[in-house]
């Protein structure tokens, strides 16, 4: 929180209420959770997709695993490639490209979602 330059977390707390089946999105660095799941009978469900640029590579570093947007090796580090800064397409498709900057759509994409 003090990175952030948030004194009072508490009053940086914003319920957003999602009723079932439909969704939110935010920006990585918002702080994000739930409550707990107080049904007996009904499992929580979530799917998660991180939707970035195409000419992002993990950052160089020293001792654990880097990401994408620095040192975040709980989500990113574990589809790191060992001694390389790319992201892999399996994981991390190129949805679109600009042919110009050298970063083209993933080939496999358009036979995916047909």
């Amino acid at each position: 929180a003090e990175v952030a330059g948030v004194t009072d977390p508490l009053k940086a707390i914003e319920a957003v209420p999602v009723k079932e089946g439909h969704v939110v999105l935010h920006h990585q660095d918002v702080w994000h959770g739930s409550g707990p799941n107080r049904s007996p009978i009904r499992h929580r469900r979530a799917l998660v997709a991180h939707y970035i640029r195409g000419d992002v590579s993990f950052v160089q570093g020293e001792g654990k695993q880097t990401g994408p947007f620095g040192h975040s090796s709980y989500i990113y580090g574990r589809y790191k490639r060992y001694n390389s800064i790319h992201l892999e397409e399996s994981f991390f498709p190129v949805v679109y490209g600009d042919p110009g900057g050298g970063h083209t759509r993933t080939p496999w994409i358009d036979e995916f979602i047909a």
